[in-house]
């Protein structure tokens, strides 16, 4: 399964990938200006295995925000999430925008998988 949630608003992007590899899954959240990885969380069914802040990168709250809500969902075996959002000369409204949209995008993550479970944990057992 691959698919793509996006949200603009103003001069501020993101989008939202998600691949299930398997019972696995790998996310990006990316956009603004300049698209890159920031943070990276690496994470699976018994909890946040490593999670990687590069220098003066603030994306981790929403990094953070999508690998709770896929150990609460509980749909994958192992995940990697990684985030990087951009954009020049921010303000401090745009910020709050970025997560805002970002809270979107996770949001409807959560709707689809709800609705198209991949790989259910708590059904299968371990792989």
């Amino acid at each position: 399964m691959e698919i793509t949630f996006e949200e603009t608003r103003g001069r501020i992007h993101a989008s939202l990938h998600l691949n299930s590899i398997g019972p696995d899954a790998l996310i990006t959240i990316t956009g603004g200006d300049m698209p890159h990885i920031g943070v990276v969380y690496t994470g699976g069914k018994d909890g946040i295995f490593q999670r990687s802040v590069f220098e003066h990168h603030k994306e981790e709250i929403i990094v953070e925000k999508i690998a709770m809500e896929l150990l609460a969902g509980q749909w994958f075996e192992h995940f990697v999430v990684i985030g990087g959002i951009h954009v020049q000369k921010i303000s401090l409204a745009e910020i709050k925008e970025v997560i805002s949209i970002s809270d979107i995008l996770r949001n409807r993550m959560k709707e689809y998988l709800i609705q198209n479970p991949p790989f259910s944990i708590m059904e299968k057992g371990a792989v």
